[in-house]
């Protein structure tokens, strides 16, 4: 029978009341041209027509005999839906999915097919298929599920990491890279995916990038195994296996992070605050930034203020109980735990904005930091960063913190290639019953 007469011939069936005679032919069709519009436009009518009397429990019963483990009552209950409910495309992949479950792969292909032919647009279907596909080493017609989902811009986090499994397990890594990237940005706060991409990035010999990578898991998780035996791979492939990964070294602010900004509130901390209004008065309300980096982003009270002015925000803090709480503000692309002079030598591009918020104070050598600054700077970069002042001279008032001259850090900035662009004396915070006076300017890179 030709395309023609099958179509004719389901709209007969359709006029005379035979429903499932119609809808079995438009199938046909449709699993030989999924796009055709009289097919589809049919199968429609007939879904109107005969709307089944399906409830969520119908499908949550099946749903919990699976987590039961009671797979072949699930199985039973899944295809009794069927028989009494035919051609319905969500009964059809809650049967791919019960049989996925049950390891029957091969099976578990033939609804998940018809589920997509009934419905060709069902997105969870085609996926579920793909993984199908992938586990059973298939990998080229997964693709073809994953990148029709893609084309249609439906592809969420899960579907890019899937992608990117099937792109890297036919030899396409480049693209597996950027289809991970596309996973993080979508869910910046999964583990699972950075890991997933530092993988990737040793098995390709980007040792920097992996590291950067799987401290941003680890900043995630803190706990997560596979990230600190794949940091140490990093590491040895690096050349520099044998120092202390930064989340892994004590540090003092690791004890504070769960009541840090209690702490700080304490201390009428405002200095995040200033950023926003600085930026605003600098390159007005439409002051916009590609690339952002805040170097000691701590629990990320600074990001809070850029995150409306920039399309990509890197955090950076060697403290990984600091990151930890950072995640819950789910304003950072990407949080990175090391060091801060550390990932300058290691980043890989420039940044159009750089918060530096209480930093400085904290660094042995202002200069040679803030030339190793300059690296990492787009031409016309903003940098804002803070400084605590008091009297002549550097004056150290507490363990590795350092009050700055106000001459010296201007020298430091002269001497690393910056020129200011605007500056604000401010009180840091209460110590004491008395503020401790600050300094808060913005940067850009000297004319080369």
């Amino acid at each position: 029978m030709s395309i023609r007469e099958a179509l004719d011939k389901a709209e007969e069936h359709a006029r005379h009341g035979r429903d499932q005679e119609a809808q079995a032919l438009f199938a046909a069709v449709l699993r030989r041209f999924p796009g055709n519009k009289q097919a589809k436009k049919g199968m429609k009518a007939l879904r109107r027509r005969t709307t089944p009397t399906l409830s969520r429990d119908d499908f949550d019963d099946v749903l919990r005999l699976c987590a039961q483990k009671r797979h072949e009552a699930a199985l039973g209950h899944v295809r009794r839906l069927c028989r009494d409910h035919p051609n319905q495309p969500a009964l059809l992949n809650l049967l791919g999915y019960v049989l996925t479950d049950m390891g029957r792969l091969e099976d578990a292909l033939e609804p998940y097919g018809q589920a997509i032919a009934l419905e060709p647009d069902f997105d969870e279907a085609m996926n579920n298929i793909a993984s199908v596909y992938t586990r059973l080493q298939r990998y080229t017609e997964a693709l073809a599920y994953y990148q029709d989902i893609v084309r249609r811009g439906q592809a969420d986090a899960d579907v890019y990491r899937n992608l990117a499994q099937a792109l890297r397990k036919t030899g396409r890594e480049d693209e597996a890279v950027e289809a991970l990237q596309r996973a993080i940005k979508l869910q910046p706060l999964n583990a699972k995916t950075h890991v997933a991409l530092g993988t990737l990035l040793i098995d390709r010999g980007d040792y920097s990038a992996a590291l950067r990578t799987l401290e941003s898991a680890l900043a995630i998780d803190p706990d997560n195994g596979a990230a600190r035996q794949l940091l140490q791979r990093a590491r040895t492939g690096s050349g520099s296996a044998e120092s202390e990964p930064a989340h892994a070294a004590p540090d003092p602010f690791d004890a504070l992070a769960p009541n840090f900004e209690n702490t700080l509130s304490d201390l009428k901390y405002t200095l995040p605050t200033v950023v926003s209004g600085l930026l605003e008065q600098q390159d007005g309300e439409d002051a916009w930034y590609p690339r952002a980096l805040d170097l000691g982003c701590g629990t990320g009270l600074a990001g809070l203020q850029v995150r409306s002015y920039c399309e990509h925000l890197t955090g950076v803090d060697r403290s990984a109980p600091m990151l930890t709480q950072a995640t819950h503000k789910a304003v950072y692309d990407e949080l990175v735990c090391s060091d801060a002079q550390q990932f300058l030598a290691s980043a890989d591009g420039d940044f159009d904005l750089v918060v530096l918020t209480d930093l400085l104070p904290y660094i042995d050598d202002p200069t040679s930091f803030l030339v190793a600054l300059r690296q990492r700077c787009a031409a016309n970069a903003r940098v804002i960063l803070s400084a605590e002042t008091q009297g002549d001279g550097d004056i150290q008032i507490g363990p590795a913190r350092t009050a700055h001259d106000e001459q010296s850090l201007a020298d430091a900035i002269d001497a690393a290639g910056f020129q200011h662009l605007a500056a604000q004396a401010i009180p840091l915070y209460s110590s004491g019953g008395s503020y401790r006076e600050g300094t808060v300017v913005m940067l850009t890179p000297t004319d080369p």
